[in-house]
C-alpha cells in the first residue's frame, strides 16, 4: 500500500509582541491585486503574481524607499527596521533598487515554469486569495496552479519578527501522478543600494552558511554588504529536502538550483563579493493523485533573529494515510510521522475542531464524511532545537460515493445489449457491482426487454409506362419488393411489393411539310416537326396511343459574305451590285420548299494614313519596302490584304538631344528633354532624376553642381521602347 502523505508545517511561537494594542493597528491591506503587510519591524508587498514586490505604490503609511538610487517610485518590495527605532532608521529595500530579480518557480519534468519580476514573466495563473491581520501576524495568501498543480503559498510576517516565512503547499489535483516536481525561490540581494549610509553598491558577500544534508535538515544563503551596517539578508529553511545555491542572477530552473547543474550556481562558499542571486530550492519528486506536500522558507532580515528564522520553517510532521480513497464506512488509519527527532512529543488529533484523539501518533476511524476537516497537532521539542514547539495541520477529507443505477431498455429481437461490458439477448433483469471513479462499490440494474417485428405485403397493378411509389422508391417494373423499415416499436418491419404491368396500345402515322405549313392529326393542327401522341383509354384501362412522327422539309438557304474594293461593282446571281448591304434572292429547291439565298456585301475603303515618326541619329524606319533615315515626307502606295489601294503619308524627323543645359531661370536651355521618359545620373550612379517633365537641373528642389551628368533616354520606336544614352553638362551662369 502506498500511503497518502501530508507535510505538516510546526509553526512554533518564539516571539514577543512590541507595541501593538490591536491587530488593527497595521495597515495591511489588499489593494488593486497586491497585498501589503506590515508588523512591527517588517514590511512585505506580495503582487498579484505571488513574488515580494507590488506593481503599484504603497498605500500610506508604508515605508518604500521612495526615489532613491535607481529605485522605483514608491513601490515596495520587503523592507525592515532592526533598530527598532520607529522606521527611523530602516535598511532595504531589498528587491526593487536596479534591474529587480525576486520570484518563485517549479520544474516539472523537463520543464520550468516561472513568476518573476513585477510580474514581467507570469506562467503560473494565480491571484492573493486571503490578507489577515491578527496580533499574532500579518499574513498574505496567493493561490495558482500550473498543469494540474495547485499551488497555495501563504506569507506571514509573525509578531516582533524581523523576518517572514512562506509556507507553501502543492497538491495534485489529477487522476495521474505528476513527477519529478522542484520549488525554487530565487532573489538578487541589493539590500545595501538605497539605505542612508550604506555602501550604495549592488555587491554584497554572499554565503553558504547551512547546507543539507546536515542532521538538523538547515539550509541558509546570506548576503551581507560591504561595509558592515547591518543590511542582512537571509534565505533559509529547515527542511531536509532543501538546498541553497550562491550565484546566478535571473535563475528560472528549480532543479538545476537543487542539483547545482549550472556552471553559474555554486552550494558552498562563503564571502564571495558579487552581485548575484541567492536561491533556495525544494525537491518534491512525485505527486499521486490528490495528494499534497507543504514546506517553508524564510526571507531573514536580521542575523540575530536567523535561528527563530529556521525553527520557524520546520517541516516536523507528515501524515500518512492508510488509504488513498475514502469510501462510507472505510476504517482508514492516519499516522503522524516526525521529519525530525523529537523529545517527549505529544499528538492530538480533531475531527471538526472535535478532539478525537491524543497521546498517540495513530488514528484510525470509519466514520468520515466528505468535506471533513480532519487535523493534527503535535508538540514537542526537538534536538535542533531546545525549546517546546507545536504545530497543527488540517486535511479536508474527501469522502466518495456508491453509485446505485437502473437502465429500462428494450432490443429488438435478434440484437444485443452491451452492459458493463456483457452482451444480453434475452429478456431480463440483470446486476452489475462495479468500482466507480471515487473507489466505491456500485450497483448497475438492467432492465431488458425484446422487441418484436412486423411484416405486410400490397398487390399493385398499373399500366407499362405508368409508375408506383412505395416506401419513398419508384418502381415500373413487374416484380415483388421488399422494403425494410422500423415499426412503431423501433424494429424492423418487411414490406412487400408485388407488382404487375398492364399493356397499353398503339399507332404510327409518319407525314412531312415544308416549314411554315400546317398538318391537321387527331384535330389538332401541328406546325413543328415531333412525335405527337393522342392518349386513349383501351380495354384493360390503359392508354392507347395514337402517335404522329411529323418530320419538317426545310427550306435551303445559303450566305454568302464578299467585299469590294470602293468605286468597284459585285456580281451575284446575275445582279450587279456597287453599294454595301445584305441582298435576298427567293427559289424553290429540290424538296418543293423555298431556298433564300443571302448576299452581305461589305465596301473596302481605300486606305489613306499620315503619321509623324520621331528618332534619333542613326535610327531608321522601314515602311513598304523603302528604308528613310533621313528628315523628310514620303509617300508610299501598296495594296492591303483586302487587294485595295493604300497611300500612308509619313512625316519623319530627327530628335537632336542638348548637350548643354543652363538651367538659371532665363527661360532659355533650362529644362532637359521635356516631353520623354528620362533618367538622369550623377558620376557615382545616384539616380537625380526620372520622369517626362524635363530635368530643371536640381535634385531634391536644389541645383546641382557644374558638372558633368549621365543620362537614359526611353522613347518608342516602331512598335518596341528603345533607349538613348549619352551625357549631359550642366553649365551655370
Amino acid at each position: 500500500m502506498n500511503p497518502v502523505r501530508i507535510v505538516v508545517v510546526l509553526m512554533f511561537n518564539l516571539y514577543c509582541i512590541h507595541n501593538i494594542s490591536a491587530a488593527d493597528s497595521f495597515k495591511t491591506q489588499l489593494l488593486n491585486g497586491n497585498a501589503f503587510l506590515q508588523s512591527d519591524y517588517v514590511e512585505v508587498a506580495v503582487g498579484p503574481c505571488g513574488n515580494f514586490a507590488s506593481t503599484i505604490d504603497a498605500p500610506k503609511g508604508f515605508h518604500p524607499r521612495g526615489s532613491g538610487m535607481n529605485s522605483r517610485s514608491g513601490q515596495l518590495g520587503f523592507v525592515a527596521n532592526p533598530a527598532k527605532d520607529n522606521w527611523i532608521n530602516y535598511i532595504g529595500d531589498y528587491f526593487l533598487p536596479g534591474t529587480p530579480e525576486e520570484g518563485f518557480g517549479l520544474s516539472i519534468g523537463a520543464y520550468n515554469y516561472n513568476n518573476n519580476q513585477i510580474c514581467s514573466r507570469n506562467d503560473i495563473s494565480g491571484s492573493i486569495i486571503a490578507v489577515q491581520s491578527t496580533l499574532q501576524e500579518q499574513s498574505a495568501t496567493w493561490q495558482g496552479s500550473i498543469n494540474g498543480l495547485a499551488i497555495r503559498a501563504k506569507t506571514y510576517i509573525p509578531s516582533g519578527a524581523i523576518y517572514f516565512v512562506t509556507k507553501v503547499t502543492l497538491t495534485n489535483t489529477t487522476l495521474s501522478p505528476i513527477d519529478s516536481i522542484y520549488y525554487m525561490r530565487n532573489v538578487d540581494p541589493d539590500q545595501g543600494v538605497n539605505t542612508p549610509g550604506s555602501s550604495y553598491s549592488y555587491y554584497t558577500y554572499n554565503s553558504i552558511i547551512y547546507q543539507t544534508p546536515n542532521e538538523c535538515g538547515k539550509v541558509l544563503a546570506s548576503a551581507t554588504t560591504k561595509n558592515g551596517s547591518g543590511e542582512y539578508l537571509g534565505l533559509g529553511s529547515m527542511d531536509a529536502r532543501a538546498k541553497v545555491t550562491r550565484g546566478g542572477f535571473s535563475n528560472r530552473s528549480a532543479k538545476e538550483i537543487w542539483t547545482c547543474s549550472n556552471y553559474e550556481l555554486s552550494q558552498k562558499g562563503t564571502n564571495a563579493y558579487e552581485d548575484k542571486a541567492i536561491s533556495v530550492a525544494f525537491r518534491i519528486g512525485t505527486l499521486k493523485p490528490n495528494e499534497s506536500t507543504t514546506f517553508a522558507y524564510a526571507y531573514i532580515l536580521n542575523s540575530e533573529d536567523l535561528e527563530k528564522a529556521l525553527v520557524a520553517t520546520n517541516l516536523g510532521l507528515n501524515i500518512n494515510a492508510s488509504k488513498l480513497s475514502v469510501c462510507p464506512g472505510d476504517s482508514v488509519t492516519y499516522t503522524a510521522v516526525s521529519l525530525v527527532k523529537t523529545i517527549s512529543p505529544v499528538y492530538e488529533w480533531k475531527i471538526n475542531e472535535t478532539i478525537v484523539g491524543t497521546n498517540s501518533n495513530t488514528f484510525s476511524t470509519n466514520s468520515l464524511a466528505n468535506n471533513d476537516i480532519l487535523s493534527c497537532k503535535i508538540t514537542a521539542s526537538t534536538e535542533c532545537s531546545p525549546v517546546t514547539t507545536s504545530g497543527t495541520t488540517e486535511i479536508k477529507i474527501k469522502v466518495g460515493q456508491p453509485n446505485f443505477s437502473t437502465t429500462r431498455t428494450s432490443i429488438c429481437r435478434g440484437d444485443s445489449c452491451n452492459f458493463n461490458g456483457i452482451k444480453y439477448r434475452s429478456a431480463g433483469t440483470y446486476i452489475a457491482h462495479i468500482t466507480n471513479v471515487s473507489g466505491c462499490d456500485s450497483t448497475a440494474t438492467l432492465i431488458l426487454s425484446i422487441k418484436e417485428p412486423t411484416s405486410s405485403t400490397t398487390k399493385v397493378a398499373i399500366c407499362k409506362g405508368e409508375s408506383y411509389t412505395f416506401n419513398g422508391k419508384t418502381y415500373k417494373l413487374a416484380g415483388n419488393y421488399t422494403a425494410h423499415l422500423t415499426n412503431s416499436v423501433g424494429c424492423d418491419s418487411a414490406a412487400t411489393l408485388i407488382l404487375t404491368i398492364k399493356e397499353p396500345t398503339t399507332s404510327t402515322t409518319k407525314a412531312s411539310i415544308c416549314r411554315g405549313d400546317t398538318y391537321k392529326f387527331n384535330g389538332v393542327n401541328y406546325t413543328a416537326a415531333g412525335t405527337f401522341i393522342a392518349h386513349l383509354t383501351n380495354a384493360v384501362g390503359c392508354d392507347s396511343a395514337a402517335v404522329l412522327e411529323l418530320s419538317l422539309r426545310e427550306p435551303s438557304s445559303s450566305t454568302t459574305n464578299a467585299s469590294y474594293c470602293r468605286g468597284d461593282t459585285y456580281m451575284f446571281a446575275g445582279f450587279a451590285y456597287n453599294a454595301a448591304g445584305t441582298y435576298l434572292v427567293h427559289l424553290t429547291n429540290s424538296v418543293g420548299c423555298d431556298s433564300a439565298a443571302t448576299l452581305v456585301l461589305k465596301e473596302l475603303p481605300v486606305y489613306y494614313k499620315e503619321q509623324t515618326l520621331r528618332m534619333f541619329k542613326g535610327d531608321s524606319y522601314k515602311i513598304n519596302g523603302h528604308i528613310y533615315a533621313d528628315n523628310g515626307d514620303y509617300t508610299d502606295t501598296f495594296k492591303t490584304i483586302d487587294g485595295c489601294d493604300s497611300v500612308i503619308v509619313s512625316h519623319l524627323y530627327t530628335s537632336v538631344i542638348a548637350n548643354t543645359i543652363s538651367p538659371n531661370g532665363d527661360g532659355v536651355n533650362d529644362i532637359f528633354l521635356k516631353g520623354l521618359h528620362v533618367k538622369i545620373y550623377n558620376r557615382n550612379g545616384l539616380l537625380l532624376h526620372e520622369g517626362y517633365d524635363g530635368w530643371d537641373g536640381k535634385f531634391n528642389g536644389r541645383p546641382v553642381a557644374r558638372d558633368t551628368y549621365f543620362y537614359i533616354v526611353y522613347y518608342e520606336y516602331a512598335t518596341e521602347t528603345k533607349t538613348k544614352e549619352g551625357y549631359v553638362v550642366v553649365a551655370k551662369k
